[in-house]
């Protein structure tokens, strides 16, 4: 509660009314500190929560930090790995699965970002992973955009003029997901190694990549033609923008840039 609380207080709207978002987020850092011999689902969306919240105070160094913790914490849990068999009620083990889905692949977007952003080496991969992606089935999935409740509180003019519609909240996310892994194969084309010494190093170090530009290339050409309509920005639309209208942007920008 403490790190939603000081990632919502932390735009300056709240600032400006005093509402004490620095101190909130001390108190989330002294929280997390009193569990740091923990492994928890609900301190790795903690650790999520502050690093995206100290993305938008711009301090990315900060972020990466709380960013790598999480990634650590989610290899320690096993979370990367689909578990087999949960043991207990079925049902119960469903929302559990999906539950370890959500959290391991929402930190590995967060990873890849902030490698992308910072330059710094990722840790998760998705070539050692075994989760399946979060279900497109459930129930934000149906949900209408803008939500009843920000409709219904809004001016009148606003309201009247924003008709809500699905928002397709987890497909957005899985196709996300799917878009990082393309970020991962677009990092990984920049090798480093230590300097040579010798002719093993040289013959060792200069081993032919995995894969090579034109492939990735090809990759994020076929996310985008396989992306589902639904998700595909039109930029000249008049209608209200669904909530995956600014990764659709970036994405956009993104093929234009590699492709």
């Amino acid at each position: 509660m403490l790190a939603i609380a000081s990632c919502v207080t932390s735009s300056p709207a709240f600032e400006a009314q005093g509402f004490p978002s620095e101190r909130l987020f001390t108190m989330a850092e002294e929280t997390l500190h009193e569990c740091r011999n923990e492994c928890r689902i609900d301190i790795v969306q903690s650790l999520i929560l502050l690093s995206l919240r100290q993305t938008g105070c711009g301090d990315k160094q900060s972020a990466s930090t709380y960013a790598g913790r999480a990634c650590c914490m989610v290899l320690n849990m096993g979370l990367n790995l689909s578990p087999s068999g949960m043991g207990g009620n079925e049902s119960e083990d469903l929302v559990e699965k999906e539950l370890r889905s959500r959290v391991y692949w929402n930190t590995y977007v967060l990873d890849k970002t902030l490698s992308e952003e910072s330059g710094r080496p990722f840790l998760l991969t998705y070539k050692r992973t075994t989760t399946p992606l979060p279900s497109t089935d459930e129930l934000e999935e149906y949900e209408t955009w803008p939500p009843p409740t920000l409709t219904a509180s809004a001016p009148g003019r606003r309201a009247v003029h924003i008709t809500p519609r699905r928002g397709y909240v987890m497909s957005c996310f899985a196709w996300t997901c799917r878009m990082a892994m393309i970020v991962e194969e677009i990092l990984n084309l920049e090798t480093v190694h230590p300097p040579v010494s010798n002719a093993w190093d040289t013959m060792f170090y200069e081993r032919t990549p995995d894969l090579d530009a034109d492939l990735v290339s090809n990759h994020l050409e076929q996310w985008r033609q396989t992306l589902p309509p639904t998700l595909v920005i039109n930029a000249t639309s008049t209608a209200s923008p669904l909530p995956h209208h600014a990764v659709g942007m970036a994405v956009s920008t993104y093929v234009a840039i590699v492709g």
